[in-house]
This record gives structure tokens, sequence and C-alpha cells, in this order.
């Protein structure tokens, strides 16, 4: 199963789809600019974590993982489960964004009964990841 999903972020990695990774920057300013004014605040976790990405390098391994987690999402059309993660909504509407660039490139390939399963274990698998990767990168800011 983990060599299963290793091969799946290579192989993603490889495919950029429409929304490359400096577009991604570009997908979390304008859902950025969709925060109500009080998640604006310099200390509200949606605008810290808006900052850090916009702050980030190309190569960036949270860019990557916001990548997969919103390919993965989108190939089984639901969003991605960040519940008490810090910038949550930011997350959540970057996604929409995110959605709606790549369905104007045309509909995500339909999955058969076992790729749902595998995506859907995928889905769980880069939630975490995704959870981890946001909890981690404010911790360290914190620590700052």
């Amino acid at each position: 199963r983990s060599l299963q999903f290793l091969y799946f972020i290579v192989i993603t990695t490889q495919k950029m789809a429409a929304v490359k990774r400096g577009d991604f920057k570009d997908v979390f300013r304008v859902a950025e600019e969709g925060l109500d004014e009080h998640e604006r605040a310099p200390t509200n976790g949606c605008a810290v974590l808006a900052k850090l990405i916009a702050a980030a390098p190309e190569d960036a391994h949270l860019v990557d993982t916001v990548a997969h987690s919103f390919r993965v999402c989108r190939s089984l059309g639901l969003p991605p489960g960040v519940a008490g993660v810090p910038g949550k909504k930011l997350i959540l509407l970057a996604y929409d964004e995110y959605k709606r660039r790549e369905d104007a490139q045309g509909p995500p390939k339909a999955l058969d009964a076992e790729g749902k399963k595998s995506a859907m274990e995928d889905w769980k698998d880069m939630c975490v990841l995704l959870k981890q990767g946001v909890e981690m990168l404010m911790k360290r800011v914190d620590q700052i």
C-alpha cells in the first residue's frame, strides 16, 4: 500500500495539472480575498497560512502536499478533510478556486469501483498529511 501511495506521489508530481506549483500561490491569493475581515487579521490562522504559502519557495513540500491533496479530492468530488486545522477556511476556499480552474479544463477522470476505493484511501492519507503539514508549519511559526 505504501509503495502504491509513493508511486502516486511521484506520478502526480511529474504530471502537474493545469494548476502548476506557482499557480497554487495564486489560488491561495484568490482564496485569501474571500476571507472575512476578521480572518484577515495578522494573528488569525487563515492570514498566517496565506502569508506562509505566499512566501514559500516554488519547491516547498507543503505546496506539493496541497497540490496532491487537491487532486485526490477533485477525483473523488470531496473537499479536503481539514477539520480542526488552523486556516481551514483558507484551505477550503483555495480548494474551491483550484476546482473551478481545473473544471474549466474538463471533468475529472471517471473512476471505477476499485479506483474509487484506492482514491478514498489516498484521500484519507493526503488529508492527514495536509493537516500535519499545516500544523507543523504553524508550530514553527509559534517558535519564532
